[in-house]
């Protein structure tokens, strides 16, 4: 299992473009991107939500061995990520 310090921002973010996923960097990393100071235990994306993007998607997270978080807790649980779970997924 991961754990917030074994975050490599560059790394996560090589995954993703090495499965081709179309993304926009939000949340605190898009923040220190643009020169504010800020600490994290986490990095947030926003995917193209096409169906050939998910594919990515699901590919990219399955390699990162991807967890989903449970709430506002720091528990978190392992899901088998494809395109369909993906799609029926919250972004909001």
């Amino acid at each position: 299992m991961h754990t917030p310090t074994d975050l490599h921002v560059s790394a996560i973010l090589a995954v993703l473009e090495r499965h081709k996923v179309k993304f926009v960097l939000i949340g605190a990393y898009a923040a220190i991107v643009r020169g504010y100071s800020r600490q994290t235990q986490d990095i947030d994306i926003t995917p193209l939500r096409d169906i050939h993007n998910l594919k990515h998607l699901a590919r990219a997270l399955q390699e990162l061995d991807a967890r989903e978080k449970v709430g506002d807790t720091s528990e978190s649980r392992e899901v088998h990520f494809d395109d369909q779970v993906l799609r029926m997924k919250d972004t909001s």
